[in-house]
């Protein structure tokens, strides 16, 4: 199923869950409406935990270390396959759906009665592990949204606040999304810290080819002229001028 029938299914799904979210809540005594906090200190909260993730997103956007590029592939084929036909503004539609789904289900109607049963620790890391099965397209991606979920659940836990988690999960769907289809370039400034956390000397090795270029297309004349191949370069003595044997 792709464009606008499959985008419809999707922000239906997600605003299911969303009220599922609600409904388990209600029943476990944690109601929602006490941990959504519309301030200025809740957003500004957001806001500085997305960036973090946004910078994360660059790194995945950019590294070259092989799980990360297969998991790269593999969510890339699915967003081109699922969203083929969608424009931004229904990716925006399916983006806020899946945050505020989501985040109502897992971290506003079963973190609270997993933290009831089991601690705080425990609780958020359970709630983790199963919106990482939820997603998992294969053991990295798993590992990903595991991630992904115990750092909003963190967010949702510490503060007592689902809109924080709810702006992060919003915004970084959505340009994850975009990125993904090609619609938006990350920073390149990420493109270090991928360097860095790959492990992979691709890159140097990339570097190191282009340095060679330049200096190649430097030397090539040099070469050329003394009859010489790049390998073997005649090194020729200086020729001196004439008017150094004038006499003065």
């Amino acid at each position: 199923m792709r464009g606008s029938n499959f985008v419809a299914l999707a922000v239906a799904f997600e605003a299911l869950l969303g009220v599922a979210g609600v409904a388990i809540a209600q029943w476990g005594g944690a109601p929602i409406g006490e941990r959504l906090e519309l301030s200025a200190t809740a957003i500004a909260r957001g806001v500085a935990a997305l960036t973090l993730m946004l910078l994360m997103l660059a790194v995945l956007m950019r590294s070259s270390w092989r799980p990360i590029a297969e998991l790269r592939r593999q969510v890339r084929a699915l967003v081109e396959q699922t969203f083929a036909d969608a424009g931004w503004p229904a990716l925006l539609a399916v983006a806020i759906a899946a945050g505020v789904g989501e985040e109502l289900l897992f971290r506003g109607g079963l973190q609270p009665l997993a933290v009831r049963w089991s601690g705080p620790v425990a609780g958020v890391a359970l709630v983790s592990v199963v919106f990482g099965l939820l997603h998992a397209v294969s053991w990295a991606y798993f590992v990903a949204a595991t991630l992904i979920g115990a750092y909003l659940g963190w967010l949702a836990e510490a503060y007592q606040d689902l809109t924080a988690p709810i702006l992060v999960h919003a915004v970084y769907d959505f340009v994850a999304l975009m990125a993904l289809r090609g619609n938006v370039r990350l920073p390149a400034a990420a493109l270090w810290a991928s360097r860095v956390g790959s492990g992979s000397r691709r890159p140097a090795q990339q570097a190191s080819v282009r340095s060679n270029a330049v200096g190649r297309s430097i030397l090539w004349p040099m070469e050329t002229y003394n009859g010489a191949t790049p390998s073997r370069v005649r090194r020729t003595p200086p020729i001196s001028s004439p008017l150094s044997h004038r006499s003065v």
